[in-house]
């Protein structure tokens, strides 16, 4: 199984990152499903403590959207984080699954709590509620830099290539066919869906 795999082994591979690293936590989280989280902390001689959190493929997924590839989301979090927006920052992703069985992604540990569970929340107070909405604002107040390396070579440079909302819903019908498809989700009522969709546009 991808990612059950100890400290030492991640301690392994980590020097072609960092000369002199040593693993000092490595706890793999429950759950996961369209991705496996490991939280893990290093020491090393020249960044001192890191707090570190690898994100890594499923060995099977039924996601197909653009978002939840890693090589899409790796370069979008990257543009993200320096255009001001509170994520996780990303170090690199790691390509090969030869090392752990699964492509990864690793980003520094972001900091603040959750706020309830996977079974709801048990009410936000009015600063976790101004956090929100003043995250949401830099999100929706942030460039899209067409030039821009990690913006171009992610899925959202391709998004934003469609300039006129009929390009866009035209596309976006396409899109979850195809997603239908690849999960072979076959029926008439749905073909009749995206007939309709096509025939209705935008």
């Amino acid at each position: 199984v991808p990612w059950s795999s100890d400290a030492d082994r991640l301690e392994a591979y980590l020097p072609a990152r960092w000369r002199g690293v040593r693993v000092t936590a490595f706890r793999r989280l429950p759950g996961g499903y369209s991705k496996q989280t490991v939280m893990f902390e290093t020491e090393d001689a020249v960044h001192g403590h890191q707090a570190l959190v690898i994100r890594a493929e499923q060995p099977g997924t039924p996601f197909f959207m653009d978002g939840a590839d890693l090589a899409n989301e790796f370069p979008a979090l990257r543009y993200a984080c320096r255009q001001g927006v509170p994520v996780a920052e990303p170090l690199w992703f790691e390509s090969d699954p030869a090392h752990f069985g699964q492509r990864f992604i690793v980003t520094r540990r972001a900091t603040g709590t959750n706020q309830g569970d996977v079974f709801g929340g048990e009410g936000l107070g009015e600063g976790a509620i101004r956090s929100l909405v003043s995250t949401l604002a830099a999100l929706h107040r942030t460039p899209l830099d067409h030039d821009d390396a990690d913006f171009s070579g992610s899925h959202l440079g391709r998004w934003a290539r469609h300039r006129t909302v009929d390009a866009h819903a035209a596309a976006f019908v396409d899109y979850w066919e195809g997603i239908a498809r690849k999960c072979h989700v076959v029926s008439p009522s749905i073909a009749r869906g995206f007939a309709w969709l096509k025939a209705n546009l935008p």
